[in-house]
Protein backbone atom coordinates (compact mmCIF):
# COMPACT_ATOMS: atom_id res chain seq x y z
CA UNK A 1 0.00 0.00 0.00
CA UNK A 2 1.54 3.31 -1.02
CA UNK A 3 1.13 6.61 0.80
CA UNK A 4 -1.29 7.80 -1.85
CA UNK A 5 -3.73 5.02 -0.93
CA UNK A 6 -3.44 5.30 2.86
CA UNK A 7 -5.95 7.38 4.76
CA UNK A 8 -9.35 8.82 4.21
CA UNK A 9 -10.65 9.91 0.83
CA UNK A 10 -12.46 12.79 2.50
CA UNK A 11 -10.78 14.26 5.62
CA UNK A 12 -12.64 13.77 8.88
CA UNK A 13 -13.86 17.00 10.46
CA UNK A 14 -11.97 17.36 13.72
CA UNK A 15 -13.45 19.75 16.25
CA UNK A 16 -10.83 21.14 18.60
CA UNK A 17 -13.11 20.95 21.64
CA UNK A 18 -13.47 17.17 21.15
CA UNK A 19 -9.77 16.38 20.76
CA UNK A 20 -7.76 14.99 23.65
CA UNK A 21 -4.07 15.82 23.82
CA UNK A 22 -2.25 12.52 23.38
CA UNK A 23 0.84 13.93 25.13
CA UNK A 24 -1.00 13.59 28.46
CA UNK A 25 -1.35 9.84 27.95
CA UNK A 26 1.89 8.74 26.30
CA UNK A 27 5.56 9.49 26.93
CA UNK A 28 6.36 9.21 23.21
CA UNK A 29 7.49 12.23 21.23
CA UNK A 30 8.51 12.77 17.63
CA UNK A 31 9.75 10.86 15.72
CA UNK A 32 8.32 7.86 17.66
CA UNK A 33 4.82 9.26 18.32
CA UNK A 34 2.46 7.30 16.06
CA UNK A 35 -0.86 8.94 17.02
CA UNK A 36 -1.90 12.54 16.45
CA UNK A 37 -5.11 12.90 18.47
CA UNK A 38 -7.33 10.88 20.74
CA UNK A 39 -10.80 11.24 19.24
CA UNK A 40 -12.66 9.04 21.74
CA UNK A 41 -11.55 7.59 25.06
CA UNK A 42 -13.55 5.40 27.43
CA UNK A 43 -12.44 2.69 29.87
CA UNK A 44 -13.15 0.10 27.14
CA UNK A 45 -12.40 1.93 23.89
CA UNK A 46 -9.95 4.35 22.35
CA UNK A 47 -10.02 5.92 18.87
CA UNK A 48 -7.01 7.85 17.59
CA UNK A 49 -6.10 9.61 14.38
CA UNK A 50 -2.73 9.46 12.69
CA UNK A 51 -1.56 11.03 9.44
CA UNK A 52 1.30 9.17 7.81
CA UNK A 53 3.74 11.58 6.20
CA UNK A 54 6.53 10.69 3.75
CA UNK A 55 9.20 11.59 6.35
CA UNK A 56 7.80 9.17 8.97
CA UNK A 57 10.53 6.87 10.31
CA UNK A 58 8.42 3.83 9.40
CA UNK A 59 7.98 4.83 5.74
CA UNK A 60 10.37 2.95 3.48
CA UNK A 61 10.22 3.03 -0.31
CA UNK A 62 7.01 5.10 -0.07
CA UNK A 63 5.28 2.42 2.06
CA UNK A 64 4.29 2.43 5.72
CA UNK A 65 5.91 -0.76 7.05
CA UNK A 66 4.38 -3.24 9.49
CA UNK A 67 6.49 -2.06 12.44
CA UNK A 68 4.80 1.36 12.18
CA UNK A 69 1.35 -0.20 12.27
CA UNK A 70 2.29 -2.27 15.32
CA UNK A 71 3.70 0.81 17.07
CA UNK A 72 0.54 2.81 16.25
CA UNK A 73 -1.66 0.02 17.63
CA UNK A 74 0.44 -0.24 20.80
CA UNK A 75 0.31 3.51 21.43
CA UNK A 76 -3.42 3.66 20.80
CA UNK A 77 -4.03 0.78 23.22
CA UNK A 78 -1.73 2.33 25.83
CA UNK A 79 -3.92 5.42 25.96
CA UNK A 80 -6.50 3.42 27.94
CA UNK A 81 -3.89 2.68 30.61
CA UNK A 82 -2.78 6.32 30.63
CA UNK A 83 -6.37 7.33 31.28
CA UNK A 84 -6.60 5.22 34.45
CA UNK A 85 -3.23 6.57 35.66
CA UNK A 86 -4.48 10.16 35.33
CA UNK A 87 -7.88 9.38 36.89
CA UNK A 88 -6.19 8.14 40.05
CA UNK A 89 -4.55 11.54 40.39
CA UNK A 90 -7.63 13.57 39.31
CA UNK A 91 -5.68 14.92 36.35
CA UNK A 92 -7.86 13.96 33.39
CA UNK A 93 -6.96 16.67 30.86
CA UNK A 94 -8.89 17.75 27.79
Amino acid sequence: MTLSTIGLKKPMELKEENLINIHHFLPHRSPMLMADYILELTPEKVVTSFVITPDNIFVHNNQFVEAGLIEHSAQTSSSILGQSFLKIRNLIPK
